[in-house]
């Protein structure tokens, strides 16, 4: 029991365990609370599917199931309602389920990933979006066949600087999205 009330108090994600056959919460730590805005006397007795929003019950039903009759890790990316009503995205891991006073028990960790969903979709809005203009002006420039340029020399000088301008900016762009991706 050491080992358990070791995982219940020290985890940073919020950690829910669930009586198997009934799906009833019987300990919710504090981070637990704060992921979903509900003191722990709130929780208990509760059933976890209540803790998802309604469009996701028949999916996390049956991953509930499949948490609780099956060996070995799981984890599935859902969300959880807040008592606010906002939507939180989580990821859920379990392990085996563990026996305690003859009854059979699910333990499952929901880590917040509010933040990696955010980094996510910065990396996208500067690999496609902000690129998309800077991959539009390299073409253009392209088009103008800068070395065989016809033009006065300073107009010359003038797209070679954007030219090196805009390479730079699609440097900075990739190497900000390479960091983003490894931030997570």
């Amino acid at each position: 029991m050491g080992l358990l009330r070791s995982l219940r108090k020290g985890s940073a994600d919020a950690l829910f365990i669930a009586e198997s056959s009934t799906g009833m919460i019987v300990y919710a730590n504090d981070v637990a609370c704060q992921l979903v805005g509900y003191s722990r006397e709130e929780l208990i007795g509760k059933n976890q599917a209540s803790l998802h929003p309604p469009e996701e019950l028949e999916f996390i039903i049956a991953k509930f199931k499949e948490f609780t009759t099956t060996e070995g890790y799981k984890e599935v990316n859902a969300h959880v309602l807040h008592q606010n009503g906002n939507r939180v995205p989580v990821k859920i891991s379990s392990s085996n389920n563990f026996e305690e006073d003859g009854k059979m028990y699910a333990a499952a960790f929901f880590k917040d990933i509010t933040s990696e969903q955010s980094l996510e979709k910065i990396a996208y809005i500067q690999s496609h979006i902000v690129r998309a203009p800077i991959v539009n002006i390299l073409g253009l420039l392209e088009v103008f066949d800068i070395q065989n340029f016809e033009g006065t020399e300073e107009q010359k000088t003038i797209l070679l600087t954007i030219q090196h301008l805009t390479l730079d900016l699609d440097n900075i762009v990739k190497d900000i999205v390479k960091k983003t991706y490894q931030e997570q």
